[in-house]
């Protein structure tokens, strides 16, 4: 299982051409509130790019001590993306 990847048709296109084939395919759809609140518990290490849901965050007091909260462009930019 692949989390959030493809995106898109050409993304899915590039994983077959890679050899990796699917069988199966689940699409959530949600509204754009419930989006954002998820967003909202979302935070970002900004030295690895790894993103944590608050209340699972690492363990590692090095990470816990860079997180910071989800770069809203970041969010905003994948939301369109879904829309597109």
């Amino acid at each position: 299982m692949i989390d959030g990847f493809p995106k898109t048709v050409e993304e899915a296109k590039g994983l077959e051409d890679a050899g990796y084939g699917f069988s199966k395919a689940i699409f959530l759809d949600e509204s754009d509130g419930v989006a954002t609140e998820r967003n909202e518990t979302r935070q970002y290490d900004p030295e690895t790019g790894e993103y944590y849901h608050i209340g699972k965050e690492p363990t590692d007091e090095d990470i816990r001590g860079r997180l910071v909260a989800a770069p809203v462009e970041h969010f905003e930019a994948a939301l369109q993306a879904y829309r597109d």
